[in-house]
């Protein structure tokens, strides 16, 4: 698949990387993992999302906000301690290498339909 690969595109907004998507042979890209696994043919263009993601992890009053370009790993060292340390858990054993935890994002997992992340 890389070698297919022609342009990679930043967008400046998500209304543009939503229209990018749309585009026959165009992928949305942030951390890659599932791109680079699955290897989708076809594809030529891949539309580098990552600037756009918020990463952040806020912890306040009982209330969890994160970003969708959050990683699990983001999420292991974020988390660890305190209410939400079963979380950090999960994410940790979603997946057991630290490197792929280091790409794979919260809004990758839930675009990809993880059911078991």
């Amino acid at each position: 698949m890389w070698s297919e690969i022609e342009n990679v595109l930043t967008p400046a907004t998500p209304a543009e990387a939503q229209e990018l998507a749309r585009r026959e042979g165009y992928a949305l890209i942030a951390g890659g993992s599932y791109l680079a696994s699955r290897r989708p043919a076809g594809i030529h263009t891949l539309v580098n999302v990552a600037p756009l993601l918020g990463s952040e992890i806020e912890n306040g009053r009982g209330v969890l906000r994160l970003g969708a370009g959050t990683t699990l790993q983001g999420l292991v060292e974020g988390l660890q301690d305190g209410p939400w340390a079963e979380l950090a858990l999960c994410a940790r054993r979603s997946c057991s290498s630290k490197l792929l935890r280091n790409q794979r994002t919260l809004g990758g997992e839930v675009a990809w339909e993880r059911a078991d992340s």
